[in-house]
């Protein structure tokens, strides 16, 4: 498993940035970069993603646990006494399962564009079946606002779905497949939680991701103007501003 670590130790909890459905830690660039200058950071090439080997058959019914897992791996690898999770998507469920599964562990998690129970449309995973050399094209359709600058998503749109066509499709069935409801109540609520949506989110639309903030106690809700699912890369300030502590 390839996992990127810069920056000082301080007496800020390290971030532990986790990536979405078919994509890799580079997607974290420029938020990466930002927070190296002030405390430790890590980013995880999840299995089968970037530069990470395949851990388990790509069928598997159970990946978002095996993600988890290999996410607890690197920061047990890591020595990370604490830290603050912040997840993309089906890498924002991974996070949530994690501080479900490990409350003394996970400090806090921010979640971009994850709810506890997403589904990702039949018609949509129909589609990227038919055409998997296509289905950057066909996520783009979905994953931008209409606001964001067409030079932006053309920096981000293949990054965000560089995996192979089959880790794509796996991903995104084992997100619709995964309900993380009956775990929420496991989260501490001592671990601070920010769930963030893109206000032109199709992917998960805010409703489903304010749903999951009332799941959680004192969980804040953050709802960006002109963004859609990939609120990170398209309001790189706003997501910083999230982060933050």
């Amino acid at each position: 498993m390839r996992i990127r670590v810069e920056g000082p130790s301080t007496l800020k909890s390290p971030l532990v940035f986790i990536h979405g459905a078919g994509a890799a830690a580079t997607v974290w660039l420029d938020l990466f970069r930002h927070f190296e200058r002030t405390r430790r950071v890590v980013a995880i090439d999840l299995p089968a993603h970037g530069q990470s080997d395949l851990w388990h058959a790509v069928d598997d019914a159970s990946r978002i646990a095996h993600y988890r897992d290999a996410v607890g791996v690197a920061c047990a690898h890591l020595e990370l006494e604490r830290a603050i999770l912040v997840g993309h998507s089906m890498g924002g469920l991974i996070a949530l399962a994690a501080a479900a599964a490990w409350p003394d562990k996970v400090a806090g998690v921010v979640a971009f564009g994850a709810a506890a129970a997403t589904k990702p449309d039949a018609a949509l995973l129909a589609a990227l079946t038919a055409q998997p050399t296509h289905q950057a094209e066909i996520l783009a359709e979905l994953g931008w606002s209409p606001s964001t600058p067409r030079d932006t998503v053309a920096r981000w749109m293949r990054t965000v779905t560089s995996a192979a066509p089959e880790i794509v499709l796996a991903d995104l069935r084992a997100v619709a497949a995964y309900d993380l409801t009956a775990v929420l109540p496991s989260v501490s609520p001592r671990t601070r939680c920010v769930l963030v949506s893109g206000e032109d989110d199709l992917l998960c639309p805010p409703a489903q991701v304010a749903a999951t903030v009332a799941l959680l106690p004192g969980c804040e809700h953050v709802r960006v103007a002109e963004a859609g699912h990939h609120v990170h890369l398209e309001q790189p300030a706003r997501a910083i501003g999230a982060i933050e502590v």
